[in-house]
């Protein structure tokens, strides 16, 4: 091949490249304005005029284009300079893209709270079925963690990492709630320090504390045999579903179950699956359909819970099927998870890059204070509850990407500035590294 041709072909690919950035910016620019400013496209949504003639808008929508353009150009570069996102498999990440997207979408109906509309109009009942998304995908994500963690050792700095993110958000997005009107007591200023006993993100802290479990999980691990790894799934479904059931129909709950055993049980649950792999979880088509019925069957719970609120059926259903540890969403979680795991994909750096902030996004827009002042007061969600169908789908998709992407470079702004100085400290690595070898040395005398 010539020169010649060589050299037009990366002139195209270039022109193409930049393209593309040009469009998901005027995309990015265009849902910015549609989130930002509801009351002009709720009224006039079909007169372009008003939008055209407003300047603040334009210059808003111009200022957005231009970050979104410099954003996507740093991500380019930087998924070339770090081949650590070559090695990442990029169906996973994909499903950790997909199901943050679901789960925001989750957080714009139930907290924004157009799934409790007083009417059963088009938007409510598209609104219920957005609502089983979001347990579903928080046990998807626990399926993708524990299957990477059977494997892993415990490391030190990771704990730290995670925990000084985890507490940066926490601090960080209470100062912002506090600003937007949020009520705050005096412990509650004590708890937003503490980010694992305190008033931090649920899933968050049950991380950190489930992580800090991972060594002796490991010791246990390692010494199973397929039988004891059975029976001890057994058990931890027993403790942590059975018994909610139980305790739905007879109105007593014993105190069995907590986050943290929901992590241990969906790590048992990795172990078997990887160490002693079922077939069925190859298939497919087969995944994917237990994923989509279980959705749409509590898509179905859910609007007939609103019909008929004194069902008690319909009660007991709602109660023992919608909680992330309930049997459906754990299936379906893990339905998911091996859906986008055996499909056979190319490696791509720039999914792989995507796919690093979502555990930040999640800290962010779901923070616990912040969800309460964020979708009344920065989305304005109720604004959005009686307008025609199409316009309030268009907007729940516009919300998800947007939140998706400014939660994403608030995150890389926070790791390339917190975690720079933090975690290259000499000192705090050697202290890491001896924690490490300490904890490896015990391993290796059991």
């Amino acid at each position: 091949m010539s020169a010649k041709i060589l050299k037009l072909r990366k002139l195209i690919t270039l022109l193409l490249k930049y393209v593309s950035f040009t469009m998901i910016s005027l995309a990015v620019s265009f849902i910015s304005t549609f989130v930002m400013f509801p009351s002009l496209f709720i009224n006039n949504y079909t007169n372009l005029k008003v939008l055209i003639k407003s300047k603040r808008v334009t210059l808003i929508g111009m200022a957005i284009f231009i970050l979104v353009f410099i954003v996507l150009l740093l991500m380019n570069k930087n998924t070339k300079k770090n081949n650590i996102y070559d090695k990442r498999n990029s169906n996973i990440e994909l499903c950790r893209i997909v199901c943050m997207l679901l789960i925001i979408a989750h957080h714009c109906i139930f907290h924004g709270g157009a799934y409790n509309m007083p009417e059963m109009n088009f938007n409510r009942v598209f609104s219920l079925f957005i609502v089983p998304c979001g347990k579903i995908c928080f046990d998807c994500f626990l399926a993708i963690s524990c299957w990477y963690l059977v494997d892993q050792k415990f490391r030190s700095k990771r704990f730290l990492k995670i925990w000084l993110e985890v507490l940066f958000y926490s601090v960080l997005f209470s100062f912002v709630s506090f600003w937007l009107g949020a009520n705050f007591t005096f412990r509650n200023w004590i708890s937003v320090f503490l980010p694992i006993s305190g008033n931090s993100h649920g899933f968050a802290a049950s991380y950190l504390a489930f992580y800090l479990l991972l060594p002796f999980l490991s010791i246990l691990s390692n010494n199973l045999t397929q039988k004891q790894a059975r029976w001890l799934l057994i058990l931890l479904i027993y403790f942590e579903v059975i018994s909610k059931l139980i305790g739905a129909y007879t109105g007593y709950y014993q105190p069995l179950t907590s986050e943290p055993t929901l992590f241990v049980l969906c790590y048992v649950i990795a172990l078997n699956l990887k160490r002693w792999p079922l077939k069925i979880c190859e298939n497919q088509k087969l995944m994917i359909v237990i994923f989509a019925s279980i959705w749409i069957g509590l898509w179905i719970v859910w609007y007939s819970i609103m019909q008929n609120p004194d069902r008690p059926l319909l009660n007991y259903l709602l109660i023992t099927m919608c909680d992330e540890s309930s049997i459906t969403n754990l299936l379906a979680g893990f339905a998911f998870f091996f859906f986008f795991k055996n499909l056979k994909f190319k490696i791509y750096p720039f999914i792989n890059y995507l796919a690093t902030g979502t555990f930040g996004i999640l800290l962010i827009h779901d923070h616990n204070f912040f969800r309460y002042v964020l979708w009344p007061k920065v989305i304005k969600s109720q604004e959005w509850y009686s307008v025609s169908g199409i316009v309030f789908i268009l907007f729940v998709i516009s919300v998800v990407i947007w939140i998706y992407f400014v939660g994403f470079i608030i995150d890389k702004i926070r790791e390339y500035i917190a975690e720079k100085i933090i975690l290259s400290n000499t000192k705090l690595n050697n202290y890491c590294d001896k924690l490490d070898k300490l904890l490896s040395s015990l391993e290796i005398r059991h």
